[in-house]
């Protein structure tokens, strides 16, 4: 593979893992919301 082809998709992993992970502590600190007011 070209290191080009290397970078970009090294680059899409990082970029989902950073939103797969935004998103989950979101879902995580509403579901925590959720229990404290009950």
């Amino acid at each position: 593979m070209k290191p080009r082809t290397v970078f970009k998709f090294w680059f899409a992993a990082t970029v989902i893992q950073a939103v797969t992970t935004i998103v989950g502590f979101e879902y995580f600190k509403k579901n925590i919301n959720k229990t404290f007011s009950l």
